[in-house]
């Protein structure tokens, strides 16, 4: 009697099952936040170990999160045509119209 590679392991799942599993759990998560769920993850793990106090991880997280939502707002301005400058820049630039105009 030959054994086939589709034939179901001891715990009921096909050789390469786990994988074809663990690709469509992946994608039902948010696109591009994988990385996202790993650091707060691993911040969640080291608090809940004792490696961090929460109020640590807390500030880590929310630093984190508003640093990376402000990047991806500029880019998200860059990417529509506009400038990303900075208020001060902006402010100058309209003064100059002002003044010109």
């Amino acid at each position: 009697m030959t054994t086939s590679a589709a034939q179901p392991t001891e715990q009921g799942t096909a050789p390469g099952g786990f994988k074809a599993r663990a690709q469509g759990m992946a994608s039902r998560l948010p696109a591009g936040r994988g990385g996202d769920l790993i650091f707060y993850g691993g911040l969640g793990a080291l608090t809940v170990a004792g490696a961090l106090e929460w109020p640590v991880a807390l500030a880590v997280g929310g630093a984190a999160y508003v640093v990376k939502s402000g990047r991806a707002h500029q880019e998200a301005k860059a990417g529509a045509g506009e400038t990303a400058e900075s208020p001060a820049t902006s402010r100058e630039t309209e003064a100059e119209a002002r003044r010109a105009g």
